[in-house]
């Protein structure tokens, strides 16, 4: 089984043998793989997550038992985390103030072995023959930079926060987020990191969507998309003037692009 696995912030992939790897045969491999290559030790205690906040307590339980599949992002919650960023600030600290003793007169000799622990000090915390063997793999930030089985945060976060409950309206979550990459403005209430427009879903399949975009003046586009199961039609109206409007219609089946897995 093929999993994505994400700590702070990072992804790298894992591949785990056998038909059904248990939860106990992930965390194993994280800790013998990839704890070390963020700066964190194996006995650090950490949990796992397939939604980034419900934890895969039984370690027992295979991986699809806890509705894992191959391809799914694995969040590993780190409680003491800030500890480990308080200690890597303090290593970060250490190595400057010795690289300033190491450019001091020579009547500082006596600081010399200190700076030469400091310096070595990053190299002692990485196999790099163990760090090839399983590269990290950093976020795409834009959906134009995904590749299969990777999604950019902001897709992942707009996802779960509009409450998704069928795929027209995964679909129409991704076309907003691919207009808002395009420079456009959604137009009404100020929105905040991670939502939706106010009434961007209604009722009867129904999904209005409003923008202005800074190279089109005071021009309005208008996105309106309708349910016709098995299709979704989605209509682009730019208004140029008050007597000139120019249309756009995409007709596209939300099962080609959404999995049945979609919950």
């Amino acid at each position: 089984m093929k999993l994505r696995v994400r700590i702070n912030r990072q992804t790298s992939r894992v591949e785990l043998p056998g038909e059904e790897p248990t939860l106990q045969e992930l965390s194993d491999l994280i800790k013998q793989t990839l704890l070390s290559h963020h700066g964190l030790s194996a006995d650090i205690e950490f949990s796992l997550s397939l939604n980034g906040s419900e934890l895969l307590s039984e370690s027992g339980q295979t991986l699809s038992a806890c509705g894992v599949v191959s391809g799914d992002l694995i969040s590993v919650l780190l409680p003491q985390l800030p500890a480990a960023d308080m200690a890597a600030s303090e290593r970060t600290t250490n190595f400057t103030n010795s690289q300033q003793a190491a450019s001091g007169t020579t009547s500082q000799n006596n600081s010399s072995s200190s700076t030469s622990a400091a310096l070595t000090e990053p190299l002692q915390t990485c196999d790099m023959q163990d760090f090839e063997s399983v590269p990290p793999v950093w976020e795409p930030m834009l959906c134009s930079e995904a590749e299969d089985g990777e999604a950019p945060l902001s897709l992942e976060l707009l996802y779960h926060m509009a409450q998704i409950t069928s795929p027209n309206d995964a679909v129409m979550v991704a076309a907003h987020l691919l207009m808002l990459e395009t420079g456009f403005i959604p137009q009404g209430s100020e929105l905040k990191p991670g939502e939706m427009p106010a009434g961007w879903r209604s009722t009867g399949g129904v999904y209005r969507l409003q923008y202005a975009h800074p190279l089109c003046g005071g021009s309005l586009v208008s996105v309106v998309a309708v349910g016709m199961a098995p299709l979704l039609v989605i209509n682009a109206i730019l208004k140029v003037t008050e007597t000139i409007d120019t249309a756009r219609k995409l007709q596209l089946n939300a099962s080609t692009y959404v999995t049945h897995e979609w919950p």
